[in-house]
């Protein structure tokens, strides 16, 4: 059962040796699991959420209850299944990139994506891409943020 203030960490360093990883399975807060799980438009949705889509097939397996522990934690925890693409579904580029925009895009959250967007001319990227300049970070999804960051190249 992974600490809550390292599990950021612990799914960067799995990603940073993924091709030596095929699976992993992990127990987590269950909140930091929604934060993995979460699609565009959830509440959940963020940098995290993106990073670890990109990278492998993430699928929540069971929950566990805070009484299934002793001493009980003051949270629920999931156990998840991590496994790792050997080719990525959806191809970047150049990764640091997408996760630049990335980053960007979710510091500004609740802010329009032409206004958060690192480029230079947002409004003709998303126009060519036929990605709503009104959306909000939490709106695109993973292909979108790929798409506008290879439309760089």
């Amino acid at each position: 059962n992974i600490p809550y203030q390292i599990s950021s960490r612990l799914v960067d360093y799995l990603i940073s040796y993924r091709k030596y990883i095929k699976r992993a399975y992990l127990t987590f807060q269950k909140e930091f699991v929604e934060k993995l799980l979460a699609k565009e438009s959830m509440a959940q949705y963020s940098v995290i959420s993106c990073r670890i889509q990109y990278y492998a097939k993430v699928k929540k397996i069971f929950d566990i209850p805070a009484e299934s522990f002793q001493p009980k934690p003051k949270v629920d925890s999931t156990f998840i299944k991590l496994e790792f693409y050997k080719k990525l579904p959806f191809k970047a580029k150049r990764e640091e990139v997408l996760f630049k925009i990335i980053a960007k895009s979710f510091f500004q959250r609740r802010k329009k994506i032409i206004n958060s967007l690192p480029l230079k001319e947002p409004r003709r990227v998303l126009s060519e891409l036929r990605i709503d300049p009104n959306l909000r970070a939490e709106n695109l999804s993973l292909e979108n943020y790929i798409a506008i960051a290879n439309s760089l190249e």
